[in-house]
């Protein structure tokens, strides 16, 4: 490649690389400022600031390394200027090469001294803490409580044969079988949050559930807004293996502040009791800059059916 070439190449990146680097820059400075509780869970455009930082520091070392590059293609033109300025008319200035080699050494450094301040005020304040991470173990209880809203059962008309013996209470700390013959935990707090445990999955809501014994066996509804109950069929450990396979999660667990929350989607007559795993993801965008995006996906709790995924919107951009 001619050198002409080469030149135009290396000040087009070094002109991408700043451009990139000044609006990073900006936008960790003046949208993203250190100090925040949230810390790398700020977000800008939906992409947060780990991101932004990463993108900012890589940008800045390409730049730093195309500016070398840029001063060795021209150092013999760079040395032949220098000895024209430091010249005077009568005698050249002898030592002219080593004075440049000194004044370019002291430039190099202050530039990477500035480049490392920025880069680093970038990073601070990026520590990711484990907030919102609902992946817990739950201690397990007795089963027997004081019961409470006692009622019978009249939901299904077609039904009322069958349920006429079964009472419907509201849901009590305890270990239970639910039709499926699944083992489940079940803990109650205050008001009306409830986590629900099945195998070493755990998930939490605060909506009404409530539980009947049928023989040996306990079926749990939600109380919807529409004034309708859902039967949680599906449990916890069952909705994260589906949601892992669709969102292509090695795990569901506090590693990737995977949380799951059973929860009202929907309006009307369309809405649904589902369970929502969120969790965060390592790509690399553009295949360069590592990072972590946030996913999440939505399993109905009574078929077990895929409602939706998500990824951010600059997923495309990404390596997984």
């Amino acid at each position: 490649m001619e050198k002409t070439k080469i030149n135009y190449v290396i000040d087009f990146l070094m002109i991408i690389s700043f451009i990139v680097t000044a609006i990073t820059g900006l936008v960790i400075f003046f949208f993203l400022p250190s100090g925040l509780k949230q810390g790398g869970y700020q977000t800008f455009l939906g992409i947060i600031k780990t991101t932004w930082s990463a993108v900012h520091d890589w940008s800045g070392i390409i730049f730093i390394i195309l500016i070398i590059v840029h001063f060795i293609l021209h150092w013999n033109w760079i040395i032949s200027m220098t000895k024209n300025i430091f010249s005077n008319k009568n005698k050249e200035l002898k030592g002219g090469q080593k004075i440049m080699k000194n004044i370019l050494s002291i430039l190099l450094v202050f530039v990477m001294a500035i480049s490392l301040v920025f880069a680093a005020q970038g990073n601070i304040g990026t520590g990711q803490t484990d907030t919102g991470s609902d992946v817990i173990q739950s201690g397990q209880g007795s089963g027997e409580g004081a019961q409470t809203d006692i009622g019978l059962s009249t939901q299904n008309q077609g039904e009322e044969t069958q349920l006429q013996n079964q009472v419907q209470v509201k849901v009590q700390s305890g270990n239970y079988m639910n039709q499926a013959g699944e083992q489940m935990q079940i803990q109650t707090g205050q008001g009306n949050e409830v986590k629900l445990q099945s195998g070493n999955v755990e998930a939490k809501t605060t909506m009404i559930m409530t539980q009947e014994q049928v023989q040996n066996k306990t079926i749990l509804k939600t109380q919807l807004s529409n004034g309708k109950n859902a039967e949680i069929k599906v449990m916890p450990d069952t909705a994260s293996e589906r949601a892992v396979e669709r969102l292509q999660l090695k795990v569901c667990n506090s590693d990737n502040n995977c949380s799951i929350e059973l929860k009202e989607v929907g309006s009307g007559e369309q809405v649904k009791v589902t369970y929502e795993i969120k969790a965060q993801k390592e790509a690399r965008v553009l295949g360069m800059f590592k990072t972590k995006m946030q996913v999440q996906a939505q399993i109905d709790a009574e078929t077990g059916e895929v409602l939706q995924s998500k990824k951010p919107w600059w997923a495309f951009l990404a390596s997984e």
